[in-house]
């Protein structure tokens, strides 16, 4: 075991890099933390193996309000999107928020860039095994044999625990398609007594651009004067990638119908929980019988690759039938998928165990964010990591915690859903699931957010809002 405590020490270890991982390590480390950093694969920061959009009702006022606390997430949206638009609500036309889709891979290289060159942060790529209570600190043991130290933990595994990634009769111990999955970490987590459940998520087969005709898609416009998710950003004038709409038609769903009676999908096998917004395709069909149709987007992931994301079509299918069931898809038929789509069953922590600011109940300076506590998608993920990281550091400078309650925004009422009222499926953030959205709306995510700014100590912004609001006035 390679010892070296002066040089291993820090105030915060985050372990996973992901977008609660990126946020829990910027805000500690922009707070004045000694803060590491430590990924599976420095590759695959806060990368996006689903859809590559972002925003949307419920997630688009989250990312409002993550901004205004200084996180990451809405500048790298705003640095890096292909299509960006505003939507409205048609049951309620107060409620208005905007969704974009993101370049996936120039996304990941500006996260990268922005932690690499933040003060007090310090990034490492290695496999965390272990963790061990000493006192008032705790160590950190990775597969190389390095031990870390510190005061405080943020755990933002992702969907990496224990993990399996399958697809038809396919199963492989993964958290990702061709990455390793964390087991011996795992089994410290359970050895210290924390208690787990087991979820599913998963992906839609990418396809060639190339081998559709798009013409026979519904274009999906975007805005062409847009507003940016961060209140410090404005439009940059530059080109935008168009989306698309089509529909899976009556000959898919039997086909897919067909194939599920045949004891095809794997997804129905796996004893893990799902919810309606993550079933597969294979789950609308046989839940949703009586309907015929379902929409697909059809996604850019990039303005450097051909590949575009059948969102809506996730599935857990094996590949053959994927290819056969795009062939029942009209406007389709001639696709030819690059990646397949595949499900990820993993272990995810009972969010009982935490406390309003993500710490453990049980081990003071102990955090938990993003998938690991139940929830999908990656501005829930993001919320989560930026409560966190501000409280860890703030745990080990002795501060006050930040707490944001249900009525204070969208990441109140997340993390109090988590809390309280716990997971037994993929929690997704849902205008429907906050009894103060009329309240909580996109354009005053900064002042509702006020208080905390001031909290922090951000002086010089929470003036440019007040400012701001005195000139709307």
């Amino acid at each position: 075991m390679i010892k070296n405590e002066g040089k291993f020490n820090y105030d915060v270890i985050v372990i996973g890099a992901g977008h609660a991982g990126c946020e829990a390590a910027l805000a500690s480390a922009r707070n004045g933390g000694r803060t590491l950093l430590i990924s599976i694969n420095m590759d695959s920061i806060a990368l996006m193996p689903y859809s590559s959009k972002v925003g949307g009702f419920g997630r688009g006022q989250l990312i409002r309000e993550i901004d205004v606390l200084g996180g990451e997430i809405s500048k790298n949206i705003d640095k890096n999107y292909i299509h960006i638009r505003k939507i409205v609500s048609t049951e309620d036309p107060a409620i208005e928020t905007m969704e974009a889709v993101v370049d996936e891979r120039r996304y990941f290289l500006s996260m990268k860039e922005v932690l690499e060159n933040q003060d007090n942060l310090y990034l490492r790529q290695g496999l965390a095994v272990g963790i061990e209570e000493i006192g008032k600190k705790y160590n950190i043991y990775t597969s190389d044999g390095i031990t870390y130290y510190c005061k405080s933990i943020v755990i933002c595994t992702g969907t990496f625990l224990g993990a399996k990634i399958f697809w038809g009769s396919n199963t492989i111990e993964a958290g990702r398609q061709g990455e390793i999955c964390s087991k011996k970490l795992l089994v410290s987590l359970e050895n210290l007594g924390f208690k787990f459940g087991r979820l599913k998520n998963y992906t839609a087969p990418l396809i060639d651009r190339k081998s559709i005709n798009v013409k026979v898609l519904e274009k999906q416009s975007y805005d062409r004067d847009p507003q940016m998710f961060s209140y410090e950003n404005i439009f940059d004038g530059r080109s935008q990638l168009y989306s698309y709409i089509t529909n899976t038609g009556k000959d898919c769903t039997r086909y897919i119908l067909k194939s599920i009676n045949k004891k095809a999908a794997s997804s129905c096998k796996i004893k893990s929980e799902t919810t309606e917004g993550c079933f597969t395709i294979e789950d609308k069909v046989l839940k949703f019988g009586d309907k015929k149709d379902y929409i697909i987007a059809v996604l850019p992931i990039g303005r450097d690759t051909n590949e575009v994301y059948l969102k809506g079509l996730e599935t857990a299918l094996s590949e053959e039938i994927q290819v056969e069931m795009l062939k029942k898809i009209k406007s389709l038929k001639c696709a030819e998928i690059t990646r397949p789509g595949y499900g990820v069953e993993f272990n995810y922590l009972l969010p009982f165990q935490l406390t309003s600011n993500l710490e453990s109940k049980k081990f003071k300076g102990i955090f938990f964010a993003g998938h690991i506590n139940g929830t999908n998608g990656y501005q829930e993920s993001a919320a989560q990591g930026i409560v966190a990281g501000l409280a860890a550091y703030r745990r080990v400078k002795n501060l006050e915690s930040i707490i944001i309650r249900r009525e204070d925004g969208y990441i109140g009422v997340l993390i109090s859903d988590l809390v309280v009222k716990g997971v037994n499926e993929p929690y997704r953030m849902l205008v429907s699931g906050n009894e103060y959205s009329f309240y909580h709306r996109h354009d005053n995510a900064d002042i509702r957010m006020l208080k905390f700014i001031e909290k922090l100590g951000s002086k010089d912004k929470a003036i440019k809002i007040i400012n701001k609001y005195k000139k709307r006035d």
